[in-house]
């Protein structure tokens, strides 16, 4: 059976992003499903994510910058594989959008964030089922002292900017299902 994956877009970006044509051209032995999602809209983009995990069967989900600050707030065991992940949408969103309630987005950072009143939420397994990918020339804005505080040594650094194109994101995301892979082989000998 051939492995489900989940591709949500960062702002900006819908359905028919240049990324997800690439990943999904540069891995033609999984199966990639992908909408367009509002990212500026929480309740939408929350309740359009958990229809399309329930209905699509998806075992993994691969993201980018906005799009993967919603794939963390995924409570579900999936593999995840968040490129250039936006962690902190509310200060760096007034940035790029002008007009935009951060209050929601505040929120849901709390909540994502691992901090001492929601630290259960974020336990080992989840820990385990994320992976991050991070640009060196990131033009927009870097999280990664952020997941690794949360998240470990579960990352690869690569050269490029916010938007990995070509060789640079397909041996990346690579190295994420390498990682998962690596990660099943051990947990199948135990």
């Amino acid at each position: 059976m051939s492995k489900k994956i989940l591709y949500i877009h960062g702002l900006g970006s819908d359905a028919n992003s240049t990324t997800f044509q690439t990943l999904k051209q540069g891995f033609l032995h999984y199966e990639w499903i992908t909408d367009t999602f509002d990212l500026l809209d929480i309740a939408a983009t929350k309740d359009k994510l958990q229809t399309l995990l329930f209905t699509e069967n998806i075992d993994t989900i691969v993201a980018s910058s906005l799009g993967a600050f919603y794939a963390l707030g995924v409570e579900n065991s999936l593999a995840k594989i968040v490129i250039n992940p936006c962690m902190n949408p509310s200060v760096e969103l007034p940035k790029l959008v002008e007009e935009v309630d951060t209050t929601l987005f505040r929120a849901f950072e709390l909540y994502n964030s691992g901090l001492p009143f929601t630290e259960l939420l974020l336990d080992n397994e989840m820990r385990f089922c994320t992976y991050g990918i991070f640009s060196t020339d990131d033009e927009l804005f870097s999280c990664l002292p952020d997941f690794k505080r949360l998240y470990g040594n579960r990352y690869i650094e690569v050269k490029g900017g916010h938007r990995l194109k070509g060789q640079a994101l397909l041996s990346s995301v690579q190295s994420g299902f390498n990682y998962f892979e690596e990660l099943n082989r051990k947990l199948r000998m135990h």
